[in-house]
């Protein structure tokens, strides 16, 4: 059969595909009310939901059958298209390489000539004038069915606007909700290269497909970089208000670094709809993690919470020296799930916030001022009252033993081989080592000088001979 022949048929074709959607759609419910939003298929779509808020549930339902009749046509048209355009390719093996040779002149035209790879005609069979016909047959099909997906895209925009305006008034919408599922998205024919390569850059050029993204996206981005700047602006505020008020370096950091990220996070998913996204699954989905991931991390979820309260209450602060549990040494850093201590050997230890907030906090440089605790041990015979007055001058020579409090030096216990004698000096945090070392070595120095001595542990053993048993025994009888 002429390939003439095959065009009039395929035109029939189209024509009786095209036909429903040249006559106006009309749905009438039973109460008389005729669907109105249908009789502009491209009204935009603040215009239709200003138009579907005062229809009731009844209204809206007779509204959603319309479009999605409408729709039910357009689909029809592309299927019809679809068919048209297979059974063109199918007429012969070489339409599509008549086609790609027809794609490679057009981008030939904008290369230079030495980078063409083949010249048209050299290499290949030439296409005859049946197989030209069919690639520019194919080309217009494959433009139609791009033309005609856009056009469905915007009626699945706007029957999804109805069907969310019906069920939000109590409509079942299920079924239809299925059916705009089924019949959306772009649905490209991989055994088609030519008609997916045109769908794709139609819907690329469209105000409704990839300009629509574009400018989605570039609103995207302009949104985020105000609320990357808005997040710095909150943590330089709260900054200001952290550093005016008595809180440990532990909240201060973490406050700077917690409202920058909550800013971040708050801004991205209230600008994730802006490129088409629904935060309301989203929200939801992350609520069910949430809820799987807190049965699942229990144990961590219970170093946050130790973190926070650490936070809160501040039993220790950076760079304090601390004992907590077995563990003692320098606060080096700390998070909401563990803190590391940097022993006084410069090892580092980490520590879950558990383990430290369920067992005793020792602050060791909590306090502004110590007391140094030193016990001196004289023998009996020493003078106790002489060996006093030396250690009260070396505390009142030293310069980093404190006045207030004064030291109190007492004998503080007889004991099996010495005179216990505790000196008790106060002095900064800081210097607290320093006073404690020089004393000792200072109070040796000086008992030694005056021939107070401090006794090694010594104990008296007394022996007593043995009595002979047996010679008192004879005597007696």
């Amino acid at each position: 059969m002429p390939f003439k022949y095959h065009l009039v048929y395929f035109a029939r074709i189209a024509i009786l595909a095209l036909l429903p959607s040249l006559l106006p759609t009309v749905v009438i419910a039973k109460d008389g009310y005729a669907a109105v939003t249908t009789e502009n298929v491209d009204i935009q779509l603040d215009n239709l939901s200003s138009m579907l808020l005062p229809l009731d549930q009844a209204e809206l339902e007779t509204e959603a059958q319309a479009w999605q009749t409408v729709l039910s046509e357009k689909v029809k048209e592309i299927s019809a298209l679809e068919i048209q355009s297979r059974k063109v390719n199918e007429q012969l093996p070489g339409v599509l390489d008549a086609v790609g040779e027809q794609l490679k002149e057009g981008v030939a035209a904008v290369m230079p000539a030495g980078d063409a790879a083949v010249e048209p005609g050299v290499g290949t069979d030439a296409a005859t004038p049946d197989q030209s016909n069919q690639a520019d047959t194919s080309l217009k099909l494959g433009e139609q069915i791009a033309a005609k997906r856009l056009e469905q895209a915007a009626l699945n925009k706007r029957f999804a606007l109805v069907l969310d305006a019906l069920e939000s008034k109590g409509g079942d919408v299920q079924k239809q909700k299925l059916y705009l599922n089924a019949v959306s998205g772009i649905k490209l024919d991989t055994d088609n290269t030519t008609a997916a390569f045109l769908a794709v850059r139609e819907w690329l050029k469209s105000e409704d497909g990839g300009l629509l993204l574009l400018m989605n996206v570039l609103k995207f981005a302009a949104v985020m970089a105000f609320v990357v700047f808005l997040s710095r602006m909150a943590g330089r505020v709260a900054d200001r208000i952290v550093s005016r008020q008595p809180v440990s370096m532990l909240l201060e950091n973490f406050m700077k670094v917690a409202i920058r990220r909550t800013v971040l996070a708050i801004g991205f998913i209230f600008a994730l709809p802006i490129i088409g996204i629904d935060v309301g699954p989203l929200l939801a989905l992350i609520g069910a993690a949430g809820l799987v991931i807190g049965l699942a991390l229990q144990g961590t979820l219970s170093n946050f919470a130790s973190g926070v309260l650490i936070l809160i209450y501040r039993p220790y602060d950076m760079n304090d020296a601390v004992k907590a549990g077995d563990v003692t040494g320098v606060v080096s850093s700390m998070n909401l799930l563990f803190t590391t201590i940097k022993t006084f050997d410069n090892q580092l230890i980490t520590i879950p916030n558990n383990s430290i907030w369920n067992d005793a906090i020792t602050n060791i440089t909590g306090s502004h001022q110590r007391r140094v605790d030193l016990v001196f041990g004289i023998g009996y015979d020493d003078d106790f009252a002489k060996a006093q007055d030396i250690l009260r001058t070396i505390l009142k020579e030293h310069p980093k033993v404190l006045e207030t409090p004064a030291p109190n030096i007492r004998v503080n216990e007889l004991a099996d081989s010495s005179v216990n004698i505790i000196c008790r000096p106060w002095a900064k945090t800081e210097d607290y080592w320093d006073v404690y070392w020089d004393v000792m070595e200072a109070a040796k120095r000086e008992f030694d000088k005056a021939n107070i001595t401090i006794p090694y542990p010594q104990r008296d053993v007394h022996v007593y001979p043995a009595v002979d048993r047996s010679a008192e025994a004879d005597k007696t009888a």
